[in-house]
């Protein structure tokens, strides 16, 4: 259960005890995108206090998203075997899985592949089973269905995002980006058009859109997302060269 001493130290006046001072300072930094600092912010947190869960999570999710999957595991089992009922720890575990399944799909190990998003899924549900009403839950076990191949699972929790978080971006483009795969182009470009709505910095959304619309000959207007695209800081000519290999396709109206 959550160490309520601890909570109440941190949200009661007066001086923070210096782990959760250097933990504070952690996600701070970690919000700002500085992930080097925030996980030595979250390591002399540790050091001073052994068992403060959250700051295992957090310096999972850090590692995480500086390319080190391996010790966001195990940073994240260490958060669970203290607190079992933590989602953001699951949440960790689900993500870091994917990644080490997309690692082994660029080596075409396939049957490794699977086995890490056979894994990543089971730790995303278990998320979702703790707090069923956060969206990102859903939106990152619908991006493990699509790197498995699994449309129709993936196209159902990108739809669970949107109805739980109407203005969160990123399950439109997935969604989209599953659409585009099974050819209902149609339902791409409407979500796809309601991502740059939401986000109009959002320059994967434009890559996709512009994929949807050479896919369905519309080749003027997916060179306008192209330089949109280019515009927000992406390459041109790898893109140019990606657009190029699209032929276009009879699209399903759904």
């Amino acid at each position: 259960m959550p160490d309520v001493g601890n909570i109440l130290r941190r949200i009661l006046p007066g001086p923070k005890p210096e782990p959760i001072r250097w933990y504070d300072y952690g996600v701070r930094q970690q919000q700002r995108g500085n992930l080097e600092e925030a996980v030595r912010a979250y390591t002399e947190a540790l050091r001073l206090d052994p068992e403060m869960a959250p700051a295992y999570s957090n310096r999972g999710s850090a590692y995480l998203n500086i390319g080190r999957p391996e010790l966001a595991i195990a940073d994240a089992d260490e958060a669970i075997s203290r607190e079992p009922r933590q989602p953001v720890a699951y949440s960790v575990l689900g993500n870091a899985h994917h990644a080490l399944g997309k690692a082994h799909q660029e080596r075409e190990e396939q049957d490794q592949a699977q086995d890490e998003y056979d894994q990543a899924t089971r730790y995303l549900s278990q998320a979702i089973r703790i707090n069923p009403r956060f969206a990102g839950f859903y939106s990152d076990r619908g991006a493990v269905h699509r790197a498995a191949g699994r449309l129709a699972a993936a196209i159902d929790d990108f739809s669970q995002a949107i109805r739980l978080e109407k203005r969160f971006p990123v399950p439109y483009n997935n969604r989209a980006d599953a659409y585009i795969a099974t050819g209902a182009l149609d339902l791409a470009i409407r979500d796809l058009n309601e991502a740059v709505k939401l986000d109009p910095r959002f320059a994967v959304a434009f890559v996709n859109r512009a994929t949807a619309r050479a896919m369905m000959g519309q080749r003027d207007q997916a060179q306008r997302d192209i330089n949109v695209a280019v515009g927000l800081g992406l390459d041109r000519r790898a893109l140019e060269e990606m657009i190029g290999q699209v032929r276009p396709m009879r699209r399903r109206r759904v």
